[in-house]
């Protein structure tokens, strides 16, 4: 109940921090489902987008992984997972993750999952990995996809004395079948992903031509040079 409460707390703050500073407006919420399990799959350049995409969300509670260090403050710790993250170990603990997150969604809760893996941190979409996807299709939960935009500055200019606005853009659930028979399910979760992101690009495009900027073809993407992320091939999966 106190954790209940706490949540609710922080999460009308953010709402009121976010309208003042970051001037944020949300397009879309009409898309997002009243109750069920959910998975909810934000583009991710800056620490702004989990609560960003929380807003975005109405009444619904959702739940995120973050990085493990942040646990370790002890109030701090304490705070995240009170408005519901969950710890990802950087030692190979994104599987151990994944598995959380399915067996939350098996609950009914609404989980935010990233399609690029982590934060880009410079504008554009980064190439999808296949955790999105993966969870989607093993647990048959619908995935909804949210495109944030200029969060990936929006901190560095409120330093500055600016006010930055982040716009949230929601695209209809998305729900994809088991993998067909004969399809290797590593290629088969990378190919959901990649329909996940295509829905991002498509806001994205729709974002750009709004203010007089030319589309960006599909599969232009951005990297972060201080992130290294192997492929896993196989590895991705989880039972």
């Amino acid at each position: 109940m106190v954790k209940r409460a706490v949540y609710w707390f922080v999460l009308l703050l953010a709402k009121t921090l976010f309208g003042l500073f970051f001037r944020m407006r949300v397009r879309g919420r009409c898309f997002v489902p009243e109750a069920g399990a959910l998975i909810v799959a934000p583009s991710h350049a800056s620490f702004t987008d989990p609560p960003a995409a929380a807003i975005s969300l109405k009444t619904r509670r959702v739940t995120f992984m973050a990085k493990a260090f942040l646990f370790e403050p002890l109030f701090m710790g304490w705070l995240i997972s009170t408005v519901g993250a969950f710890p990802l170990d950087k030692d190979g603990g994104e599987i151990a993750a994944l598995r959380l997150s399915l067996k939350l969604l098996k609950e009914g809760r609404a989980v935010i999952i990233f399609p690029e893996g982590g934060r880009i941190r410079v504008d554009g979409l980064g190439k999808p990995e296949p955790g999105v996807g993966m969870l989607a299709v093993k647990s048959g939960v619908p995935v909804l996809p949210i495109y944030i935009h200029d969060s990936h500055d929006a901190l560095k200019l409120l330093l500055q004395r600016k006010l930055p606005r982040i716009s949230t853009y929601i695209a209809p659930p998305l729900s994809f079948p088991p993998a067909p028979t004969g399809v290797k399910k590593s290629a088969y979760y990378q190919q959901v992903s990649m329909t996940v992101m295509r829905e991002l690009w498509r806001m994205r495009c729709w974002h750009r031509m709004s203010v007089g900027l030319p589309p960006e073809p599909f599969g232009t993407w951005v990297s972060d040079p201080k992130r290294e992320r192997p492929d896993k091939g196989e590895k991705w999966d989880i039972n």
